[in-house]
């Protein structure tokens, strides 16, 4: 079948049946929205009317996401803007300098041993040997933050 202003018509649409091509219809392009539920139970919600399209496109809570999310303001739907910093924004050189601690070197098994067998003794030399332990880097954040727990109550 073939359309009015000669394109052929797909024979899936002519199926349905439309007469005209998809250039010449004067259906409303169909849109859909994308339902998050949780992680698995997600859906799509099929929207026939432009004008509610527009608007749950406008309200729709994906404009960036994570540390992305306060950066980024979205202008329309192509544009990005970047946020600039405030005016009195300075970066700290010790943060640039600093090196990530090195998982390979932390003993926090063998340290927290001996950290509570300090604590048993003095719970100030136990405060004492977990900061050094851990600004050696011999014993990982997780278990510091535990070790602290135990200490301090």
């Amino acid at each position: 079948m073939i359309c009015k202003c000669g394109n052929i018509i797909p024979k899936k649409r002519e199926e349905i049946g439309y007469k005209l091509c998809v250039q010449c219809s004067t259906e409303n392009k169909w849109t859909g929205n994308l339902m998050v539920f949780h992680k698995t139970g997600n859906s799509y919600e099929i929207i026939k009317d432009p004008e509610v399209a527009e608007k749950m496109a406008s309200m729709s809570s994906r404009n960036g996401f994570g540390s992305n999310r306060k950066s980024v303001a979205k202008k329309g739907n192509d544009t990005k803007k970047i946020i600039p910093p405030p005016e009195n924004f300075t970066i700290d050189p010790t943060i640039i300098n600093r090196k990530p601690p090195d998982p390979s070197k932390w003993e926090d098994e063998s340290w927290t041993l001996a950290i509570l067998d300090k604590f048993n003794e003095s719970p100030e030399g136990a405060k004492k040997l977990l900061e050094e332990v851990f600004s050696d880097g011999k014993i990982s954040p997780i278990a510091r933050k535990r070790l602290l727990v135990i200490i301090t109550k």
